[in-house]
């Protein structure tokens, strides 16, 4: 591929084009700050006294204990703050707007919701302190699930139901199809409740020195989190800095701001005392925000051919009791790509979410992607069972082919389909798909239970604008301040290779800053996949520009004799400087194709990954080894959604699964090498075709997109001997396998 800052002649070598993270060095001797490392000094430490119920109405909360608790200067409840606004829903679609309380008011709503906030001189104190906080709580019926949602009476005063928001997409109707269809398949697939699992738990650091508020927060959105935080505290702008220190993990659950964000900060614009506080991992697991909790149903009337005339899908997503600043988001997504790739000419397709008295669920990575790919592959699947064709062809004579202009969805361009054929010809080609199979028949004639699983999948990634300034200093080197930022992406590096490019100069001359409200331009931040081509493309025309005045500037230099042509005497003291703002006029769509191979042991329910092949379409690369880091960090994930992932709320509303020894994480050992390739094109969708100038798109989230659909496909395919597997309820435990295998059609 040619990179678009070089010419066909200049194109990089593979080690320089894959440079070591530059991040690394720090990270791995230890010498990076997290919040947690920040110096402290005299600040105050917060506890928070959380819910014990998952639904009821407080009686009393008493603080006298805590209030006279050596080391403790002061205790907080709902009436001793402001009332503030309930914190920002990004409008994406017509919704009821939640309460969002800071610190419960009259109400719990969930397990683990903050009711008190106890400041002492240390943690210990303050945690003692909290322990000492008496609640009275009056127990109400929880809600818990979609189906109890929909049937329960609303949670919240003056609403009609639980019902958030209902969106709906359509182009024809189903019952036209469904007459002249051979066969309607349905399908059901319920995704578990995730938690964002970060390498550390959320933590504020609001240090107060003069009359400015320093907020250290961990964010993916931090210039987005400094503007709410001024708005709810009443301060003025220039009062309050907001910096985001090293962060161990995102992947959504940093998107937004947090209920105990806003009543720390608060706390310290209040004492004018600085104020720590770190949430323990037990207080992450109960109260930051999950993500999927979804069911999603569809159904498909496909033609003898296996041509999908129609589609059908009824979308529904647990949203819990509060709403971060994307909750409306992954619903929203699914309902909007559907139907993937897939050019199917009757589309109805209605997206729903639901409050629950659980913990609020938001974006995750991929947010969305991922159900709509479970929904389309299960289809496509069990499309194929039911007419006797192979799922790779039956996915092949529902693509759009090169000279068909018909659209997919009302989200995905024409050409997503169309490169969707060289994706599926060429994974196809590298798993050796035909051979792959006959291998899979043989082993299955001789008792083994395995099975070979597909995904085509695409994924918008992103919008918007993002801001970047490039200055070349006095002393020879190059700053970039971007108005992104990082989560361990690896944007020091990747940043620094665009602008290197751009300016002809070495990375070794360039620094990376980001979120820093006084040294770095606004931005939105790290979402949704955008950092590359959004983030990147301003940092690209920011270095382009400042390249181009460094050439005027050296021009004018040159031809003064007093300054004997050396460009940087000409520089200003403090350097010069170039700033863009890159807005993308459409969303950057990425692709790819997995196909996946699992065996399960028939005695256990076991399943092992035996084999990924893994076509990807991100456009240009800026660095492929960072690239494949995202890869196989977002696969993962998704196999962990797939098989051991799940937050678990019983009956009452109580959590299950409240530390690491009940949240099964997913450890190396159940990986293999993953045989990933990226998209060689043929033709139909040439390079340069992305709205952007590094013609690129997003592989942050593509991994949790791809792994799920492709390993449930593997799973059904090796139980086929049973007949169809029916509905699909994740994560895939072995003893959920067992039971699949037991059961009789």
């Amino acid at each position: 591929m040619v990179d678009p800052a070089l010419g066909a002649d200049r194109q990089p070598r593979q080690c320089e084009r894959s440079p070591l993270r530059r991040e690394d060095d720090a990270l791995l001797r230890g010498h990076a700050q997290f919040v947690s490392d920040l110096p402290k000094g005299s600040a105050l430490h917060a506890a928070f006294v959380r819910s014990p119920h998952a639904h009821g109405r407080l009686l009393a909360v008493d603080l006298g204990a805590a209030h006279s608790a050596p080391g403790v200067l002061a205790v907080f409840r709902a009436s001793d703050l402001p009332r503030f606004d309930p914190l920002p829903v990004n409008p994406v679609c017509p919704a009821q707007p939640f309460p969002n309380p800071v610190l419960a008011d009259g109400t719990v709503f969930y397990v683990g919701q903050p009711i008190a906030m106890v400041l002492g001189e240390t943690p210990q104190a303050a945690q003692a302190a909290a322990e000492q906080v008496s609640v009275q709580v009056q127990a109400l019926t929880p809600v818990v699930g979609i189906d109890q949602a929909r049937q329960a009476a609303a949670i919240f005063p003056h609403w009609s139901s639980n019902c958030v928001y209902r969106q709906d997409w359509s182009t024809g109707r189903f019952e036209q199809a469904q007459r002249q269809a051979q066969a309607v398949v349905a399908v059901q697939v319920k995704t578990s409740r995730l938690a964002p699992t970060a390498l550390e738990p959320r933590g504020l650091l609001a240090h107060w020195e003069g009359q400015t508020l320093t907020c250290y927060l961990p964010s993916q959105a931090p210039h987005r989190a400094r503007q709410t935080l001024i708005k709810m505290l009443g301060i003025p702008a220039e009062q309050l800095h907001l910096v985001c220190p090293r962060v161990g993990g995102a992947f959504g659950g940093r998107a937004s701001l947090y209920p105990e964000e806003l009543a720390v900060a608060w706390a310290a614009s209040r004492l004018r005392r600085s104020v720590f506080w770190q949430s323990s991992r037990g207080e992450d697991l109960i109260s930051a925000s999950h993500g999927r909790a979804s069911v999603l149903r569809a159904w498909g009337a496909f033609s003898v051919q296996g041509r999908l005339l129609a589609l059908r899908a009824e979308l529904a997503f647990d949203l819990g009791s509060w709403a971060p600043f994307s909750a409306l988001i992954p619903g929203w997504n699914a309902g909007r790509i559907l139907p993937g790739p897939y050019a199917v000419p009757i589309i109805e397709v209605r997206s729903e979410g639901y409050v629950t008295t659980t913990a609020a669920v938001g974006i995750y990575r991929g947010a969305g992607r991922p159900e709509a790919a479970l929904v389309m592959e299960r289809l496509m699947d069990e499309g194929a069972r039911r007419l006797g064709l192979d799922p790779l062809a039956i996915r092949a004579r529902n693509l759009p082919a090169p000279s068909d202009h018909a659209r997919s969805s009302a989200a995905c361009p024409p050409d997503q389909g169309h490169r969707a054929l060289q994706l599926l010809a060429q994974a196809a080609e590298h798993a050796q798909y035909q051979t792959l199979k006959s291998q899979l028949e043989k082993e299955r004639a001789a008792g083994g239970c395995v099975g070979l699983g597909i995904n085509l999948y695409v994924e918008p990634c992103g919008s918007g604008w993002e801001s970047a300034r490039v200055t070349a200093l006095p002393n020879g080197r190059f700053l970039i301040a971007s108005g992104s930022s990082s989560q361990g992406q690896g944007h020091d590096t990747a940043f620094a290779q665009i602008a290197a490019r751009a300016l002809g100069v070495s990375t070794d001359q360039i620094d990376v800053i980001e979120a820093d409200s006084r040294i770095t331009p606004e931005g939105i931040g790290a979402l949704a996949s955008r950092s590359m081509a959004i983030g990147g493309s301003a940092v690209l025309l920011a270095a382009q520009k400042l390249a181009a005045m460094l050439a005027q500037r050296e021009e004018a230099t040159a031809s003064a004799p007093d300054r004997g042509g050396n460009a940087a005497m000409a520089l200003p003291h403090e350097g010069l400087s170039a700033y863009e703002v890159y807005t993308t006029p459409a969303e950057a769509w990425s692709a790819g194709c997995c196909i996946a191979v699992v065996e399960v042991d028939k005695a256990t329910g076991s399943a092992r990954l035996r084999r990924v092949v893994w076509i990807d379409d991100c456009g240009e690369l800026i660095n492929p080894l960072l690239a494949r880091g995202q890869l196989e960090g977002g696969f993962s994930q998704g196999f962990g959604e797939t098989f051991c992932e799940s937050i678990v709320y019983d009956e009452n509303g109580q959590i299950l699964t409240g530390s690491l020894l009940d949240y099964a994480l997913p450890r190396a050992d159940d990986l293999v090498p993953l045989e990933i390739a990226h998209l060689r094109h043929m033709g139909v969708a040439p390079p340069g075709d992305r709205p952007n100038p590094l013609n690129l798109s997003g592989v942050g989230e593509s991994g949790a997109i791809a792994a799920p659909a492709a390993l449930v496909n593997a799973v059904a395919d090796a139980l086929c001997a049973n007949g169809p597997v029916g509905d699909i309820e994740l994560p895939l435990k072995p003893e959920t396998i067992w039971r699949m295998m037991q059961q009789k059609h």
